[in-house]
């Protein structure tokens, strides 16, 4: 039930998010530094900028959409586990 997008890209240029997207054009990219993660690290990430095509912001409707991917809560620990020290 998520919006298809229109590319999926790695980007080196991520440096402090781990993914983002531009609603107007329907362009995710994603952070290189998630390669060497779990897949469904990757596709927690890929959710989460897909759930913003649909809910531009961090409301409750976003969250109830990621939250809909099975590893959500584990996925979001995992990376905040990451990013201490960004």
């Amino acid at each position: 039930g998520l919006e298809v997008p229109v590319s999926i890209v790695w980007s080196e240029r991520q440096k402090t998010l781990w993914g983002s997207c531009t609603v107007a054009d329907g362009a995710v990219r994603v952070s290189t530094r998630l390669a060497g993660y779990p897949p469904w690290v990757l596709d927690y990430v890929i959710v989460h900028e897909l759930a913003h095509l649909s809910v531009p912001d961090h409301s409750p409707a976003f969250w109830e959409i990621v939250s809909r991917y099975v590893h959500a809560a584990r996925a979001r620990g995992y990376l905040e586990a990451k990013s201490d020290g960004l």
